[in-house]
Parts: structure tokens; C-alpha cells; sequence
């Protein structure tokens, strides 16, 4: 998974959750230190965001934190909330994320874990830049951060960062911002830890747009590598983000029936997730320029 190579992961995690035996493999938890099917709904839940199952990986998420409650294992349910608000963070959903964050911070400290206190806190910066709480955001995910990676901790380091810079973007720190992604970058490369790859060059073009003197078509070179490198990881949801936003920019550009054949066939591929902010952002290009398009490219029709 965290190697990007998801279809391969997917088929792995569902094989883990086949093979799992409640009345067997329960008491595992507590000889290793988490249990193995929460842990495979948790990761999956990921896998299967990225992949283009929006609607999957919540219930994959939902079903691993009632598990972990039933369980009464806090580490269990520790890691449950971790991966759990993390993809509520990846859904854009906010009020979910800082409610996750703040259960995650709760158990944290009544354990005594810094690895799971420093993610929460993260999280819950997040929310706070999303809310227009720029200072505390940055703050706390710094702060977050810091724990996270006194522990010895490099997993989830690139994305951690992302969010740092996705903040001071939206506060006006564009400089800081991009430092940031292209550290995160680096450190992809460093690792190996490519599950989140797309989203960080789509990261990119987002803030060298916000530049004072913006270089249009370096972010459109940047929206199209992020789209490329979704699609090679079969990524559709990453996929669907790098070319919304290049067709958003194609669109204030004027070249509109390039922007709506550019996102048609792709958005065609989703069967489910119509509500999500994802595929609405994208069906909203696809009305918006339905009249620049040609005949043979007609919004899909799909049901949420």
C-alpha cells in the first residue's frame, strides 16, 4: 500500500479479512499489539479511497472502529482512530475528522502514546486551517508533527507535511508552502512511500498558482505529472483531483471543450461516491462546459 502499489495491496488486505477468524484470531490483538482484521479494514479503507471506492472505504473504516470498540483493546482502537481520521481527512470531511482527532487525543493521553497523540493533533489541525484558524493550525500540526517523529516514526511523514502545506497555502505563506511539498517530495523519494505521490505534485500546482506571479503552464505541467502518476498507480481518485483541477484551469483559460473531454471518460469510471466534494467538483466542470464539448461527449449519467 504505502508503496502506491494499491490493486496488489487491495487483493492482499481482502485475503487477510477472508482468512480471519473471529473465534481464532481474536486474542492476537493482544500478542500483537493490534488486531489483524481491524488493522486489514483500517489500511484497505485507504487502498480503497485512492482507488475510486469512496462509499467502500468509509464502510471499511466505520466497520474497523466498531470492531475496535467491541474489542475493548485500546491499541487496537487507538489504530482504528488513527487510519480512521486520516481518511476523513482524505474525504474532505471536516466535522468527521476533528471529532476522530479529538477520540484519538482522548485515548492518547489516557495511554500515555505520543505516536497516537502527535497524528490526532495533526488531524486536528487540519481542522482548524479549514475553519480559517490559520495560526493554531499550523501550530498544532507542527507541534503534532514534532511527537510523531520523536518517536522514531517516518511513515505518513510526506503527508503529514502535505497538510502543513495545504494551511500555509490557504494563509498566504505560498513560499513556505511549496518548501514544504518539495521536502515531502524528497522524502518520497528517500523511502519509497508513494501512496500519496499524486496528491503531492497536484499539491504543488495548486500553490505555485497562488504565487504572486504565477506560472501558469508549470502547474499545468505539474497537474498533468499528478494525473500520470495516479494513473500508473490506479489511483482514480487522485486521478479525478489532478484533472478537475487541470480542467478548472484549462476552463479559465477559455479552452473548455478540452477541459470536458479531459474529465468526461475518467469520471465515467466512478460507480459510486456522487455525493462526495471529489466527483461533485468534477460533474460541476463537466455541466459548466457541457456546451463547448462535442456531441459525442455528453455528461455521464449516474445516480448517487
Amino acid at each position: 500500500m504505502l508503496r502506491g502499489e494499491l490493486v496488489a495491496a487491495r487483493a492482499h488486505l481482502e485475503r487477510t479479512l477472508a482468512i480471519y477468524d473471529r473465534a481464532v484470531h481474536r486474542s492476537l490483538a493482544f500478542l500483537f499489539a493490534q488486531d489483524p482484521s481491524v488493522a486489514g479494514l483500517s489500511v484497505l479503507s485507504w487502498g480503497l479511497f485512492a482507488l475510486g471506492y469512496p462509499e467502500q472505504a468509509k464502510a471499511r473504516s466505520e466497520e474497523a472502529l466498531t470492531d475496535a470498540k467491541e474489542l475493548s483493546h485500546r491499541n487496537t482502537l487507538g489504530y482504528a482512530l488513527l487510519y480512521g481520521c486520516i481518511l476523513s481527512q482524505l474525504r474532505q470531511d471536516q466535522d468527521e475528522a476533528r471529532d476522530r482527532a479529538n477520540a484519538l487525543i482522548a485515548l492518547a493521553a489516557e495511554q500515555d502514546s505520543p505516536h497516537f497523540l502527535g497524528a490526532g493533533v495533526i488531524i486536528r489541525g487540519w481542522t482548524l486551517g479549514e475553519a480559517g484558524n490559520f495560526g493554531a493550525g499550523i501550530a498544532q500540526i507542527r507541534e503534532g508533527l514534532a511527537m510523531w517523529q520523536a518517536t522514531g516514526a517516518g511513515f505518513l511523514v510526506p503527508y503529514f507535511r502535505s497538510l502543513l502545506a495545504e494551511v500555509h497555502g490557504r494563509s498566504g505563506a505560498v513560499d513556505e508552502g511549496l518548501d514544504l511539498v518539495t521536502e515531502a517530495l524528497a522524502r518520497v523519494e528517500e523511502t519509497g512511500e508513494r501512496w500519496f505521490e499524486a496528491e503531492l505534485h497536484r499539491m504543488m500546482g495548486e500553490l505555485m498558482l497562488r504565487l504572486p506571479k504565477a506560472d501558469a503552464s508549470t502547474a499545468e505541467a505539474r497537474f498533468g505529472h499528478a494525473a500520470a502518476t495516479a494513473r500508473e498507480q490506479r489511483a482514480k481518485l487522485w486521478e479525478l483531483r489532478a484533472a478537475t483541477r487541470l480542467a478548472r484551469l484549462w476552463t479559465e483559460q477559455g479552452r473548455r471543450g478540452e477541459a470536458h473531454n479531459l474529465l468526461t471518460p475518467l469520471y465515467s469510471q466512478f460507480t459510486e461516491g456522487f455525493g462526495t466534494p471529489d466527483l461533485q467538483a468534477a460533474r460541476a466542470i463537466l455541466q459548466e462546459t457541457t456546451a463547448s464539448s462535442e456531441p459525442k461527449n455528453p455528461i455521464p449519467s449516474t445516480s448517487s
